[in-house]
């Protein structure tokens, strides 16, 4: 993955929020910040479509939309072949992919999820810490390098004695935390968002890298609906607790052992 600048991404995002929040084109898009360079007398040369594309493909690695039956909220999963809780897979008259659910036998069709919002977004937590390390040069070895303060204080996680029982020195660990606001007052849409810490980061980093890892908007979590959003996330955590990840550190690849999720908040 090429590494783009703090103060490049900062400005491709504030670009992007205007652009879809005006339904700009591209072509909009680009005189716009043209415009801006006439007044301000900087010109931006990666202001262009070109740029703000290949941005949007390198930050678009491991996205996934998942869908969920909106009668009984039970996890479908991906209309690409990979829907995990679903029979029946057939094709409409439009050639639309239509599954059913394997909980209530409701059949159900990608667009008719999208349209009514019965889906959420997964990003995947393996290729955000692989980003993370061979892009930012985290060394995530924070465990092997601190120094205590006071043998005796609980200083961090690595000082509670079941951490030390349940994750080995050599692997990776992650803390992960799910809460829901509403997106207006008085609304009963809310938005949880599923966010990881990875704890061999320095505690100060720990914050400057929050990776975010799903995105679930509609109504309030319940059981049936969080068993929903969870999936992918504890399926993807047991694929990286048993194969680890592969990152390519000055062209030799290693593999680290894989996150191992140690406390739910």
């Amino acid at each position: 993955m090429e590494q783009f600048s703090p103060e490049y991404l900062k400005r491709t995002l504030l670009i992007f929020a205007m652009k879809m929040r005006h339904r700009l084109t591209y072509e909009a898009a680009e005189d716009m910040v043209k415009l801006l360079g006439a007044f301000t007398n900087e010109s931006i040369p990666e202001a262009t479509k070109y740029f703000w594309k290949k941005t949007l493909k390198a930050f678009s690695q491991g996205l996934s939309i998942h869908h969920v039956c909106g009668n009984c909220m039970n996890y479908i999963g991906l209309f690409n072949g990979n829907c995990y809780n679903s029979d029946d897979e057939s094709e409409t008259d439009d050639n639309e992919l239509c599954v059913t659910c394997s909980s209530c036998r409701v059949r159900v069709t990608e667009k008719e999820s999208l349209t009514a919002g019965n889906f959420f977004v997964y990003h995947s937590l393996g290729q955000q810490i692989k980003n993370l390390i061979e892009v930012n040069g985290e060394k995530c070895d924070y465990r092997e390098t601190r120094k205590k303060i006071n043998p005796f204080a609980f200083e961090d996680i690595y000082d509670g004695h079941l951490f030390r029982k349940l994750v080995p020195p050599d692997m990776l660990s992650v803390n992960f935390s799910v809460d829901g606001v509403p997106v207006f007052d008085g609304s009963n849409y809310n938005m949880y968002p599923l966010t990881c810490t990875l704890n061999d980061l320095e505690p100060k980093k720990r914050g400057e890298h929050v990776m975010l890892c799903g995105i679930w908007c509609g109504m309030k979590l319940d059981t049936q609906s969080i068993s929903a959003f969870f999936n992918p996330f504890v399926r993807e955590s047991q694929e990286l607790f048993k194969n680890g990840i592969k990152v390519n550190l000055n062209g030799v690849i290693q593999v680290k052992k894989s996150p191992s999720c140690v406390r739910y908040q």
